[in-house]
């Protein structure tokens, strides 16, 4: 929020051992400052930009990962601005806070991918409201341009990584839509068949009743949960750079928040 400076980090919180082993999915938010050349690392936090006009799900995941500028009343308290003035001896001011750049990056990519599209807002005065609006979506999805490769302007410590992924695709096999409103609704889901020889199938599952759908009613779906899975060859280019990630990646901080 607006006037509130954002809370100061340590170089080396990002990273926790136990989440480096972990397959999950992994992702950072990355804060570089110019006046000392210092990068910081959190872990990506559970907070969505809005979506711009033109919606779409590739489009929230580029606004989800747009770089922000940090400035004014909300820019960013260094702790290595702190440190390289204690150094120099510069006691008589010890403001840190200096524009930065804040962007998110996924640095590990999930076999399966479960993406949530929050249709539930609440506006001042009215309490919670649903969000209608048709969020179209893809049966191919591509993460490569999300992944950890992608750097901010060279002025600034870029995040760099050898090990970003080449190849990051992803293939949709269920959807959860929601019917109604606030006050009463209805979930439904497509779910596609296990692959095979065979063209893979859609079903619809509404409570007991089962039926087969087309990709063309699955992709007409006011979709609420997206499930994608990550393709073979997506899936061997993840692996083999996995122990190379790992002696790429900033050590862990021993110090605790």
């Amino acid at each position: 929020p607006a006037g509130r400076p954002p809370r100061p980090l340590g170089a080396g919180e990002a990273l926790v051992e136990a989440r480096e082993k972990s397959d999950a999915f992994r992702g950072w938010e990355a804060v570089g400052v110019e006046a000392c050349a210092a990068q910081v690392l959190s872990w990506l936090p559970d907070e969505q930009t809005k979506p711009p006009p033109e919606l779409g799900l590739g489009a929230c995941l580029q606004a989800f990962s747009q770089p922000e500028l940090l400035h004014g009343d909300d820019a960013y308290e260094c702790e290595e601005c702190l440190k390289l003035r204690k150094k120099q001896g510069d006691t008589t001011s010890l403001c840190t806070r200096q524009p930065a750049l804040k962007w998110l990056q996924i640095v590990s990519m999930p076999q399966v991918l479960t993406l949530h599209l929050k249709r539930f807002s609440s506006a001042s005065g009215r309490g919670a409201q649903k969000v209608n609006a048709f969020i179209p979506f893809l049966l191919e999805l591509d993460l490569a341009p999300f992944a950890g490769c992608r750097a901010p302007p060279k002025k600034l410590n870029s995040l760099r990584h050898k090990s970003a992924p080449q190849a990051a695709t992803y293939s949709l096999f269920g959807v959860v839509e929601h019917q109604g409103s606030m006050s009463g609704g209805h979930y439904v889901a497509f779910v596609r068949s296990a692959r095979g020889g065979a063209k893979p199938r859609w079903h619809r599952f509404s409570d007991t009743h089962v039926s087969e759908a087309s990709e063309e009613a699955v992709l007409k779906a006011q979709a609420f949960l997206l499930f994608y899975e990550l393709d073979k060859e997506s899936a061997v280019n993840e692996s083999a750079v996995s122990t190379e990630r790992g002696a790429d990646a900033p050590k862990a901080s021993k110090r605790s928040h």
